[in-house]
This record gives structure tokens, sequence and C-alpha cells, in this order.
């Protein structure tokens, strides 16, 4: 299996190891300067999976951006908590395309599927995430985009998110807003 050492924190402490076989994936973290693993985050029997790391600039934290092929990528999220780095429950991650939108026309291409994308960490600590949904075909495109954000630091018991949503054909957009509370 080939491994290659990518994604370092932020504070230079921390990297991945990503390994690549034939029929199999796999991510560790590891310590930059050692290359020793700390942890096993995930592997996969996929050759097809990529990922992607965003670390907070605190390196306290990270989104794992997992691509199982296309059109389909999800976001988990990783907090350090003592020595370990724990993998935390967030809320399901999906957009739905209003049937307004749809206009009634055959879609039988799914161009993004729930696509999750960790954007970005905020000065505050919390992490801006966006879910894609987009299917075309027969001349018409519909997609809905999802923003929505964490308010918290740290793991804590719950947590509360915020979302808005915005869905187009290009020449009609619909909108919506609302909160999500996860435990």
């Amino acid at each position: 299996m080939a491994k290659e050492v990518d994604y370092p924190s932020p504070d230079g402490t921390f990297a991945f190891l990503i390994g690549r076989g034939e029929y199999e994936k796999t991510i560790d973290l590891i310590d930059k300067k050692t290359e020793k693993v700390l942890q096993r985050i995930t592997d996969d029997d996929m050759s097809s999976v990529s990922y992607r790391v965003l670390w907070a600039p605190d390196s306290k934290r990270f989104a794992l951006m997992t691509r199982a092929g296309h059109p389909n990528q999800d976001v988990t999220v990783y907090f350090l908590k003592g020595e370990k780095f724990k993998k935390i429950e967030i809320p399901e991650l999906i957009v739905d395309i209003p049937k307004k939108v749809l206009a009634g026309k055959e879609h039988p291409h799914v161009a993004a599927n729930n696509w999750q994308e960790a954007e970005k960490w905020n000065k505050d600590g919390s992490l801006l995430l966006t879910i894609d949904n987009t299917i075309d075909g027969d001349g018409h495109t519909a997609s809905a985009t999802r923003s929505t954000g964490s308010e918290s630091r740290g793991p804590p018991a719950s947590a509360t998110w915020r979302a808005r949503q915005r869905a187009s054909t290009g020449k009609e957009t619909w909108s919506s807003s609302g909160a999500m509370a996860c435990a």
C-alpha cells in the first residue's frame, strides 16, 4: 500500500497519513515530526474514496470530507478531547429540492447528491458547511443549496446549527431559514 503524508495542522503538530491500496484507502492521524500513528481515523474498502481535511486554526478540530465517487461527499467533524480526536454527532445534512423548482420536468441525472462541503472555520470557532443537491435532464437543471453552521467551539452535549436554504432553476429562486439541534 502506498502512503503519503498530507494535510498538516496549522500548528505543525499533526498531519494525516493516507494509504492507497488497490482495494482500500486508509487515513491515520500522525505526529508530524515523528510520523508515529496516533489514531486510525477511517478505512474504506473502496479504491475510489478520496479525502480532504479542513483544520480549525487552533489545530484542535478538523472536518474530514470523504468523497465516495461522484456525486457523493460527506463531512465528519472531530474535536480534540484529551489525547484523542473524537467524532461528534452532527445533524443529518440533506437538502430537498422543492417540487415547484422541479417544474414538473424529468431529471434523470444526479449531479450532486447532498454533496457536503466544509467551507471554513469561523473566528468564533463555528464551522460553515454547505450541502448541495443538483439534478438535471431534459434541458432543465434544478438545485438546492443549504448553508449550515455550528454555534459551538467544543464537543458539547448538544449544539445548535443554523441553516439557510436556497433552491433555484436559474430563473426562479426559493429560500428559507431555520435552526436545528443535535445531541
